[in-house]
C-alpha cells in the first residue's frame, strides 16, 4: 500500500473525527457550535473524501492492510455525523453538496476497499437507505434555499464585554417569519473555522414586521433594554 493513500486516508479520517467529535461535544454539553465558513468545511471534506476513493482505487491492486480497511469504515459513520448539519443549510448549495458528496465518497471507498467482497452487495443495498434520504433532503433543501432565511442584522456588545447581544431576522417567506434578540455570553471557544458558544434563550420574539422598531442598548454589563423593557441577564 503507498504512502500516499495511507495519507489521505488518514487526513479524511481525521477531519471527519474532529468536526463529528466537536458535534456531539457540543451536544452534550449543550453548547451551540457555529460554522463560520459551513461551505468551505463541507467542500474540504469532499475534497478529502474524493481523494480517498482515488488513492484507494490504485492502491487496491495492492494487498489493503486490515487497520487502513476498518479506518475507510469509520468514515462512513463520521462523515454522517459530521457533514448532516450541513445538507440543511438552506440557501448555501456549495454545503449541500459538498456535504452529500463526502458522504457518498465515503460509503464507495468503504464498500470497494474496506469491506470483504462477500459483503458487498448487502453493503450497497444499505447504502442505498443512507444516500437516498441525505439526496431527498439536499433536494429540497436547495428548492427551499429562498424559503427560509436567517440572518444576523446586528450585534451590540455589552459594556464591560461580558455578553453580546444578536438582532436576528427569521424570514419564513410567505409565511412571515420573526425578529428574535438572543443573547450570549462572551466566552466562546475558537477554532478558526467554528465556535463553541454557551446558547442563551431568546430573551425577545417578535413578528418579522418589528424588526425596524426594535430599539436596544446595554444600560450596565448585565441589563439590556429593548423598547424600554429591562433584561437582567442574572435573572434566569
Amino acid at each position: 500500500m503507498k504512502k500516499a493513500a495511507k495519507v489521505i486516508i488518514w487526513a479524511t479520517v481525521i477531519w471527519l473525527l474532529f468536526l463529528s467529535v466537536t458535534r456531539i461535544a457540543g451536544i452534550i454539553a449543550k453548547y451551540e457550535i457555529y460554522i463560520k465558513t459551513d461551505w468551505a468545511v463541507a467542500v474540504v471534506g469532499a475534497a478529502l473524501a474524493l481523494g480517498t476513493v482515488i488513492a484507494t482505487e490504485i492502491a487496491r491492486k495492492e494487498p489493503f492492510p486490515v487497520f487502513y480497511r476498518v479506518l475507510l469504515i469509520l468514515t462512513v459513520p463520521v462523515s454522517i455525523v459530521s457533514t448532516f448539519p450541513l445538507i440543511s443549510q438552506r440557501g448555501n448549495i456549495a454545503a449541500t453538496f459538498g456535504a452529500v458528496a463526502t458522504v457518498i465518497c465515503c460509503l464507495f471507498a468503504a464498500i470497494r476497499v474496506g469491506l470483504p467482497p462477500k459483503f458487498g452487495v448487502p453493503a450497497s443495498l444499505i447504502s442505498l437507505l443512507i444516500v437516498v434520504p441525505l439526496c431527498i433532503d439536499a433536494f429540497f433543501t436547495v428548492m427551499l434555499k429562498n424559503f427560509g432565511e436567517t440572518t444576523v442584522v446586528d450585534t451590540f456588545e455589552s459594556t464591560d464585554g461580558t455578553y453580546y447581544a444578536e438582532l436576528i431576522s427569521d424570514s419564513e417567506g410567505a409565511l412571515g417569519g420573526s425578529t428574535r434578540v438572543k443573547v450570549y455570553k462572551n466566552n466562546d471557544i475558537d477554532f478558526l473555522i467554528l465556535e463553541i458558544r454557551k446558547p442563551k434563550k431568546d430573551i425577545y420574539v417578535g413578528n418579522w414586521g418589528a424588526l425596524s422598531r426594535v430599539e436596544m442598548h446595554w444600560q450596565t454589563d448585565d441589563v439590556l433594554i429593548i423598547n424600554d423593557v429591562e433584561y437582567d441577564m442574572n435573572a434566569e
